[in-house]
């Protein structure tokens, strides 16, 4: 159904959030963040959230110093490179440059900064023909969320609860997001999204529908919702998971899991209220699940994510050497064996960036990243990271097993500094690079970051079943068909 345009601003912030210190204030909006069994009342102060969110202030301040990750939109304001709708190959060059630049702050483990949904918030806002009859919402929340530098986050898994189930099957229908309510200012929502990569930090939640294996029919009419709501909207409770943040004497014994743990959500939105100026899909089972192949969202997704490896294995590969060296290892052909695959695959990762991005194809109101190439790097990143990760933890050895608890402690005892020493560093050097090495490879943050980066855009073996079938569409039975023929004309021929 769709309703009449009003001018109702439903946006908050209403002002740009301009630098840092913005961007903290408008944290402290009254949302609900559910954790250890408490409410926080403000997650910029509290020892499990306040890290990050200072991280993500500090993004905030280099994007307000440095004019070229700005740019002037058709409304004047003045926004983050990210969110420009690309029209050609150089705008694409110019969209992932401001992201590498974002990326290089946290040498690439900050996995959905405010870069990362750029993109995707963009490919929301040229793809108006797709939502109609509520295109002119899209447009309006692609065009807030850019001008106003809001961070957004999204949420589309439903909950693990039954897999073989669709959604109106399940015994208590309330489990997965539905609508429940429909008014003549809005929707009332209910039930739940599985997991959100740093909500506690977002300001706006884009709601969209993943359901697994299960398509939606009419039945599940209630569950074809896509929308966005506001992180202190009344009704929703934000519960993060643990922290991985560790109780250290210094930070430079945990120094990334210290600053980077961005605190991934399970979201429950009990009877949130949605206005229709918020709502981008109702009740339109086939639009609800048509999403990840109709708009370039998904590729989007997956595109930020090989974008942001070029940093990762560089830096992986830097540790790796680092490590090699300090043992004295560094010319021993098993490491450099492994060294040499290690810069192969930070070399694959450009490369796929590069073709990607120069074999861009026509989207909507603009251009797009090359949808085959970004599809296949989808389908094989859990085999790469695992690999990659396996390399510089053989790499390592199990140095990193015996580490000393802290760096204080080589201070209490100064004597010890002696016999923790490397080949080419000293024991304090050694302490610390083999800290880095447990940190990004071994520790919980590790643990987390392997699993988000290996599967949080979709379970491997449906993702290579998607690839298979996309590429039927690209006639290999033809193809072969084509191949014979020549090779049968040649014979007769030759």
């Amino acid at each position: 159904m769709s309703r009449p345009k009003t001018d109702r601003d439903v946006y908050q912030p209403r002002e740009t959030i301009k630098n840092g210190s913005d961007y903290l204030e408008s944290l402290r909006d009254g949302r609900t963040v559910i954790y250890h069994g408490e409410t926080v009342d403000d997650v910029t102060r509290h020892p499990a959230f306040a890290p990050y969110a200072r991280v993500i202030a500090r993004i905030y301040d280099v994007i307000a110093s440095e004019e070229s990750l700005l740019y002037t939109t058709e409304t004047g304001a003045q926004a983050f490179v990210p969110y420009l709708l690309p029209q050609n190959v150089e705008d694409l060059k110019r969209i992932r440059e401001a992201m590498e630049r974002i990326h290089a702050l946290s040498a690439g483990m900050i996995v959905q900064g405010p870069e990362y949904k750029g993109p995707v918030i963009s490919g929301l806002g040229a793809a108006g023909p797709y939502f109609v009859p509520y295109q002119d919402n899209v447009a309006r929340f692609y065009t807030v969320v850019r001008d106003r530098r809001l961070y957004p986050g999204n949420a589309f898994t439903d909950p693990q609860i039954d897999r073989s189930k669709r959604p109106s099957e399940l015994a208590n229908p309330d489990l997965v997001l539905r609508v429940v309510q429909e008014r003549d200012d809005g929707v009332i929502i209910r039930g739940a999204k599985m997991v959100s990569t740093a909500a506690p930090f977002n300001h706006e939640m884009l709601i969209l529908r993943y359901g697994g294996a299960h398509r939606l029919t009419p039945e599940d009419a209630d569950y074809a919702f896509i929308g966005a709501v506001p992180l202190n909207a009344p009704g929703l409770k934000v519960f993060s998971r643990q922290s991985f943040r560790p109780p250290v004497a210094d930070p430079l014994d945990a120094p990334f899991s210290t600053l980077f743990d961005d605190n991934d959500s399970f979201l429950f939105f009990d009877d949130v209220f949605v206005p229709w100026e918020r709502v981008f899909v109702y009740r339109d089972p086939e639009k609800a699940d048509n999403w990840l192949s109709q708009t370039n969202m998904a590729v989007q997704l997956v595109y930020g994510d090989l974008i942001r490896w070029q940093t990762k294995f560089a830096f992986y590969t830097a540790l790796a050497v680092k490590v090699a060296k300090a043992n004295g290892t560094i010319g021993f052909r098993g490491q450099q064996e492994r060294l040499g695959e290690l810069v192969a695959w930070t070399q694959m990762m450009k490369a796929l960036v590069y073709a990607a991005e120069t074999k861009a194809v026509p989207y909507y109101q603009g251009v797009m990243p090359n949808p085959e190439i970004v599809l296949t790097f989808r389908a094989l990143r859990p085999m790469i990271y695992k690999r990659v990760v396996e390399l510089v933890q053989e790499i390592a050895g199990s140095g990193a097993a015996t580490l000393l608890s802290s760096l204080k402690d080589l201070e209490s005892v100064p004597e010890i500094v002696e016999f923790v020493r490397g080949a080419a560093v000293d024991g304090l050097e050694r302490t610390k690079l083999y800290k880095v090495v447990w940190d990004v490879v071994h520790s919980d943050f590790a643990s987390r970051s392997e699993l988000t980066e290996r599967l949080h855009t979709g379970n491997t073996g449906d993702v290579l079943i998607q690839l298979f079938f996309g590429a039927q569409g690209m006639g290999l039975d033809a193809h072969y068909d084509q191949v014979m023929e020549q090779v049968e004309k040649l014979i007769r021929e030759v």
